[in-house]
């Protein structure tokens, strides 16, 4: 969010090349305590991005802490074969199962997006920024999650 205040994120689960990165409800002007508190924190952003703005040192890590309990990683859909089978798939990749009509209306495709979106989204969610409908899609409330479809 800028020099001035910190926020914690952590990157809760990867797919392939990529990472699952979830965002915090804290604003603070200090690193300190941020880490410990991830467990008693609500997620504000989820997004499925890669470790660019880690890698060159503009997002600097905290540290390590285990994954808290009910982070809500997304589900699914995707199309395979011809004529094309819908089917709902697990944020890992790794479970996949048909797709009921309801969930191939409401399951979005699986789609990376950039560091910057997120942080852009974070900017915007605490009055640093202009909100932007592309950003709706890392709101928790708005993904369906893997636990709810394959319970």
């Amino acid at each position: 969010m800028g020099d001035e205040y910190v926020s914690p994120a952590q990157i809760v689960a990867d797919y392939k090349h990529a990472i699952y990165l979830a965002v915090y409800e804290r604003v603070a002007r200090s690193r300190e305590g941020l880490l410990g508190a991830i467990v008693n924190l609500e997620v504000v952003l989820l997004g499925l991005t890669f470790d660019a703005l880690i890698e060159n040192g503009d997002w600097s890590p905290l540290g390590a802490t285990e994954v808290p309990e009910g982070v809500p990683l997304p589900a699914y859909r995707e199309a395979v074969g011809f004529p094309p089978k819908t089917f709902v798939v697990d944020h890992s990749g790794r479970r996949r199962r048909l797709a009921t009509h309801e969930e191939e209306l409401l399951l979005p495709t699986r789609k990376m997006v950039a560091p910057i979106r997120i942080e852009r989204a974070l900017r915007a969610l605490y009055g640093f920024g202009e909100w932007s409908p592309k950003y709706d899609s890392l709101l928790p409330s708005k993904i369906l999650t893997s636990a709810e479809t394959f319970p």
